[in-house]
C-alpha cells in the first residue's frame, strides 16, 4: 500500500524556534538549553549555514536537517565542502524515506 505524504519542506525561521529547539533537544539531549539556543542564533544569522524544516498540515515541525560548510571533511578531495551538522526526524514520522527526501 503506497500513502502520499505531501511534504512542506522550506528554510527555518524564526518563528520555528521553539519547535526546532525541541527536535535539537532530542537530538543532543547532553547539551544544555544555553548552547542549543546559542547555536541557533548563529544558524539563522548566517546565510551560509540553511536549516531546512519540514513543516506539517497543522503548522509544527517533523524534521530538520542543519548545513554548512568545513574547511574540509574526512573523504572529501575539495576544500570547502558542504556538511550535514545535524539530521533529526520525529520518532512518528521515521521509517517514511522523509530524511532520504
Amino acid at each position: 500500500m503506497n500513502v502520499r505524504i505531501e511534504l512542506n519542506i522550506r528554510r527555518a525561521t524564526l518563528a520555528d524556534r521553539s519547535e526546532w529547539l525541541r527536535m535539537r533537544r532530542g537530538l543532543w539531549p547532553e547539551d544544555d538549553l544555553e548552547t542549543l539556543e546559542h547555536d541557533m542564533d548563529k544558524l539563522l544569522a548566517d546565510p551560509l549555514t540553511p536549516v531546512f524544516v519540514l513543516e506539517r498540515t497543522d503548522g509544527k515541525l517533523g524534521a530538520f536537517i542543519e548545513t554548512g560548510t568545513r574547511k574540509y571533511a574526512d573523504g572529501s578531495l575539495s576544500s570547502p565542502v558542504g556538511y550535514i551538522e545535524g539530521w533529526y526526524v520525529n520518532d512518528d514520522l521515521r521509517g517514511q524515506g522523509i530524511g532520504k527526501l
